[in-house]
C-alpha cells in the first residue's frame, strides 16, 4: 500500500502551482511523451489525462494519473494514430479541469 504524505510549504511561501507542459515526438518509436514540470512550491494532483487523437479522445492515464511534486517532473507516453503539430490535452489538476494546447516538438 502506498500512502502519500504531503507537507505544507512554510508560512509566506507561495502555494501557487506553476505547471509547464511539453510534448515530444520520437520518430523512431512513433511515441509521444507528454511531460509536466511543477515549478511551484506545492504538489499537483493530476487525474484522467486525455489527448485528442484525430477525431477521438484517448485516455493516456485513467483515474489518478499521478502527482507532480514541487520542483519535480512527471511524464507519460503513448503511440498516436494521427499526426499533429499541437496536442489538445485535458486533465483534472487538483479538482480543476484544464484544457491545454501543447506544441509538439521533434
Amino acid at each position: 500500500m502506498i500512502l502519500p504524505v504531503f507537507i505544507a510549504p512554510a508560512v509566506g511561501v507561495s502555494r501557487a502551482r506553476q505547471l509547464d507542459w511539453s510534448a515530444r515526438h520520437d520518430a523512431k518509436t512513433n511515441q509521444i511523451t507528454i511531460r509536466v514540470q511543477n515549478r511551484g512550491a506545492v504538489h499537483a494532483k493530476l487525474v484522467e489525462l486525455t489527448v485528442q487523437d484525430g477525431d477521438k479522445s484517448v485516455v493516456i492515464a485513467p483515474g489518478l494519473a499521478g502527482y507532480a511534486l514541487a520542483g519535480q517532473e512527471r511524464s507519460w507516453s503513448y503511440k498516436p494514430t494521427t499526426s499533429t503539430g499541437t496536442l489538445a490535452l485535458t486533465v483534472q489538476e487538483s479538482g480543476k479541469l484544464l484544457r491545454l494546447s501543447v506544441p509538439l516538438s521533434q
